[in-house]
């Protein structure tokens, strides 16, 4: 996710006194041992609710899912963006700004495609830097764990670094908190290369490093965005017993189909 370095550390919190569904419950585990949470429960939810945008795929490009902004810069992919209730939006995409930007589109375009086939629209995303107002990103960062809940699926498009960023693994964690269901998450390991014995390689070492995750070895920006995160991890599970959680969640949520993760070339323009 695109934080801003100064307000991290509030996407996991203003969600104590939540409590009126188990979803809402589980939040506030996630979120209990945070700080900075200064809005009621009366407050959040109304707030979360006026704050939760999605964008269409057909209005997203390439230069979008890069780690650095293009020209068009924050302001007018927020403007690609529209208004969404909470629960309506098709998928929250979680994936590190880390990876290169061209097989985590490919990957997307291929996941989008399916999608529509089966529901004969393009689906609807939660996109961080689309839907965050990146000019007042404090205002949204304490609705991250209600904006989770509200996506229907979570795509984790997971690259070489995504199992290393703790906050991707944050996402993960809290989506499975406020949903019993599995099934709503989708791992497309992103194995690129030129040919498809380097793709099964790729594919192969990727899904090794998801089997060796260790949470104590994850990495945040700021060293004490990892201590709070880590804190909350250790609230609710042992670290071991977290270990082995995600990486059950990579094995048996990644994709089995041997295309479903091939990036062979990168995808033409539409």
């Amino acid at each position: 996710v695109v934080l801003h370095r100064r307000v991290r550390g509030a996407a996991l919190a203003a969600l104590s006194r939540l409590g009126a569904t188990r979803e809402e419950r589980n939040a506030a585990v996630v979120a209990s041992l945070c700080s900075m949470g200064q809005l009621s429960r009366a407050e959040l939810l109304p707030l979360a609710e006026a704050n939760f945008r999605a964008i269409r795929f057909d209005r997203l490009k390439r230069e979008d899912l890069a780690s650095a902004l293009g020209s068009e810069g924050g302001g007018g992919l927020a403007a690609r963006t529209q208004p969404c209730s909470l629960g309506a939006c098709d998928a929250f995409l979680s994936h590190s700004w880390h990876d290169p930007e061209a097989p985590k589109w490919a990957a997307l375009c291929s996941w989008a495609r399916r999608f529509e086939a089966e529901e004969g629209r393009p689906p609807t995303l939660w996109l961080d830097r689309a839907c965050i107002d990146q000019s007042r990103i404090a205002d949204s960062l304490p609705c991250l764990p209600v904006f989770v809940a509200g996506c229907k699926t979570l795509l984790v498009l997971a690259g070489p670094t995504y199992a290393s960023r703790l906050w991707c693994v944050m996402e993960l964690f809290t989506f499975m908190a406020m949903s019993a269901d599995s099934h709503r998450i989708c791992v497309v390991p992103l194995a690129a290369g030129e040919s498809e014995g380097a793709r099964r390689e790729a594919r192969q070492q990727l899904l090794a490093s998801f089997d060796r995750f260790d949470a104590a070895h994850a990495r945040c920006f700021l060293p004490q965005d990892r201590a709070a995160l880590l804190s909350v991890i250790e609230s609710t599970l042992q670290l071991d017993e977290f270990n082995r959680w995600v990486r059950s969640v990579f094995r048996e949520r990644s994709r089995r189909t041997s295309g479903a993760s091939a990036v062979p070339v990168e995808p033409s323009e539409e």
